[in-house]
């Protein structure tokens, strides 16, 4: 249309032509091109939108692909209806700011990054509850009175002084008889002997307590590789060594996780890093690496079961040990104590008895072994008594005094049974 516009235009002017109809009629055309749009423009204008398009979707995909199908949170605290207060800045509420601090001090106090912790509403437990999950594994769950205080006392549960307006309960973490009371009544309590608690403080001992029981199961791959990280900084020598020929970070884990399980931190992190690098070369065997780096490591821990200047322990009978020594079975995996289930029934009668009897005098319940012995003795009883600690006499300080708790034995034909 531009072309014939044009065309007549160039007609209007000749000489021999009537100028006022080709003009008008060029001058009409060319009105009509000008609005006309530009097909080029228009298929570049539709190019321009498909690629748009195509890139948002790549960005769809991209998200989708990076978003995982299931949940990935590692520790997450649960609260009911009722307890939502506690998260509340604009009521007061104080529990994520308090629940930072309790992370920071569980990892100055285990040496290690704690993941974060998820606090999340759920309508589907009653509304005074919370539960703490691990991986949505739940670990631990109580309830709390909102507007209350939790009085409880050390003293004897049957010479208690009654308290008026009191619910009964159970403390979470130790399992002691506890009372929720009304603020008003606070200092009556105390008066009474007992100590008072707010209910977010409850919540935070309890979790505290369920973290570090779980502390091994807190420890990722990704985790044990943030704390080489910062490690590396300082001992890149160290690291050198030990990454990546001769170990993985999967077999550091696994001691790291060994030892946070009986209750040993990685703040001396290096120190056990050291002695997996002096033994990797001879096993790969976590269990094996792990009771190395405790003799290491047993003068700094150690110290926490002493009182009054000794060690309270209960010590094996020699022949019972010697015959245990014989029943321990190492796979490629595993390291385990074998023995009947008439021995193993006699075993716990016995210890028991010392277990329950250090309880009672608040006394950690401590079994001493040669270090052949202590890992299986300690994995075969643990389920029936998971307080229980059992130390070797090579992790022991030199100036270590112990105190014999009482002697573990058997019969003479209960003896003869072990190698049956």
């Amino acid at each position: 249309l531009k072309i014939v516009a044009s065309m007549l235009m160039v007609f209007a002017i000749m000489p021999s032509m009537p100028f006022l109809p080709f003009f008008c009629l060029g001058l009409f055309l060319g009105i009509i091109a000008f609005h006309l749009k530009n097909p080029e423009e228009n298929t570049d204008a539709s190019f321009e939108q498909a690629l748009n398009h195509q890139a948002d979707k790549l960005t769809d995909e991209k998200a989708a692909e990076t978003t995982l199908p299931f949940n990935d949170e590692i520790i997450t605290l649960e609260l009911g209806y009722n307890l939502l207060v506690f998260n509340t800045p604009a009521n007061g509420g104080d529990l994520a700011e308090r629940i930072s601090n309790i992370q920071k001090k569980l990892e100055k106090d285990l040496g290690f990054f704690i993941p974060k912790i998820t606090i999340k509403d759920n309508m589907d437990i009653p509304g005074n509850n919370y539960r703490i999950l691990l991986r949505g594994k739940e670990l631990a769950s109580h309830s709390l009175e909102v507007n209350r205080l939790l009085a409880m006392s050390g003293s004897d549960e049957n010479n208690l002084i009654p308290l008026e307006n009191a619910t009964e309960t159970r403390e979470p973490v130790f399992n002691l008889q506890a009372w929720w009371i009304r603020n008003e009544d606070q200092d009556s309590a105390e008066l009474k002997g007992y100590t008072t608690v707010d209910p977010i403080s409850v919540l935070i001992t309890h979790l505290s307590e369920i973290l570090r029981q779980n502390a091994h199961l807190l420890l990722g791959r990704e985790d044990t590789q943030k704390l080489l990280d910062v490690i590396k900084i300082k001992n890149p020598t160290l690291i050198a060594e030990l990454l990546p020929d001769l170990v993985s970070v999967g077999l550091i884990q696994h001691v790291f996780q060994n030892l946070l399980k009986e209750g040993i931190p990685l703040t001396h992190a290096p120190l056990i890093l050291e002695t997996i690098g002096d033994f990797a070369s001879f096993t790969k065997h976590p269990d094996d690496l792990s009771e190395q780096a405790r003799r290491r490591l047993g003068m700094y821990f150690v110290g926490n079961y002493i009182h009054d200047h000794y060690l309270s322990a209960v010590i094996l009978d020699p022949k019972l040990e010697n015959e245990l020594v014989t029943q321990v079975k190492r796979t490629q995996f595993e390291v385990g104590l074998f023995i009947t289930p008439n021995v193993s029934q006699e075993l716990l009668k016995h210890l028991s008895v010392f277990v329950n009897h250090m309880i009672e005098l608040s006394l950690e319940p401590i079994v001493l072994t040669s270090s052949e012995l202590r890992l299986p003795f300690k994995r075969f009883f643990e389920p029936s008594f998971p307080k229980l600690i059992v130390l070797s006499y090579q992790e022991l300080p030199a100036d270590i005094q112990i105190r014999n708790f009482g002697i573990l034995k058997l019969n003479n034909d209960d003896l003869k049974e072990v190698n049956k």
